[in-house]
């Protein structure tokens, strides 16, 4: 037999396996209805807990609304507070105001002090000293290295210029180098870097010429200064505490087996440096 369905308009058949699946759908829905209802009533708990702590936050703002809005006298206590943190805002103000004022007073007494020294530095006097020192340095070496002939007004000035030429040029460039380094490290008040002379034998000098600067060089190192002097040899010239390195590798002058060491040393001195 069938059975009509009002609601999907279907006949099913009436054996006992539907109507036994009919029974257990029907099982099903009831535990479905029972476990949602249940969630509804604990949904329901939860929600009049919040309401709870809503009126009492709800209170809570009232009474601190209030506690603002009270006057003591003609202030309230939200002027109060307006009031203390303009305060301290302002005492933050003025002491970062003083900070500045310290700073610049100590800038502006450093700048009077670089003021006074740049003045003893533009002493005439010291200026002649300066310049005479530096012409009987240059005057001194260039009869050392056999240069005779030569424009004294030009070559003896510190801003001097050069004008010999052919074998004679090489030996009064050394001349005027040398003369300067010594100037600067006996006037000067600041770090003095290495002077380094590649190939002082320029121009075919003669074998005395050769030997006559480079003893010139090796004799004439400023106290507490450092020269480094490339030739092809010393031309019998004794380098005295000097430290003679032999290149013996052709064509490279650093050695791979030392650069972990070196490495090691200089990148502490770059790193500040940078």
């Amino acid at each position: 037999p069938e059975v009509f369905c009002p609601v999907c308009n279907t006949r099913h058949e009436n054996d006992f396996a539907r109507r036994y699946g009919i029974l257990d759908d029907r099982e099903a829905c009831i535990e479905f209805i029972s476990a949602t209802n249940q969630a509804l009533r604990e949904m329901a708990g939860d929600v009049r807990k919040l309401e709870v702590e809503i009126r009492s936050a709800d209170r809570l703002i009232e009474e601190v609304q209030a506690a603002l809005a009270e006057k003591q006298g003609e202030v309230s206590l939200g002027d109060v507070i307006k009031s203390e943190g303009q305060r301290a805002a302002s005492e933050l103000f003025q002491s970062q105001i003083d900070e500045l004022d310290e700073k610049t007073g100590r800038l502006a007494g450093r700048s009077s002090d670089i003021a006074k020294e740049q003045k003893a530095l533009k002493d005439p006097a010291r200026r002649e000293a300066i310049e005479n020192y530096h012409a009987k340095k240059i005057g001194g070496f260039l009869r050392e290295l056999d240069v005779l002939n030569y424009d004294h007004d030009a070559l003896t000035k510190i801003n001097g210029r050069i004008v010999e030429t052919g074998s004679d040029q090489p030996r009064a460039v050394l001349a005027y180098d040398l003369a300067l380094l010594h100037t600067i490290n006996e006037y000067g008040n600041s770090f003095t870097a290495p002077m380094i002379i590649d190939s002082p034998n320029q121009q075919d000098q003669d074998e005395v010429n050769v030997a006559a600067m480079i003893k010139l060089i090796v004799e004439n190192i400023p106290d507490g200064g450092q020269t480094i002097l490339g030739s092809v040899g010393l031309h019998g010239i004794d380098p005295g505490n000097g430290m003679v390195i032999e290149f013996t590798e052709k064509l490279s002058v650093l050695q791979a087996d030392e650069f972990d060491a070196v490495n090691d040393r200089m990148i502490p001195l770059i790193q500040k440096a940078i």
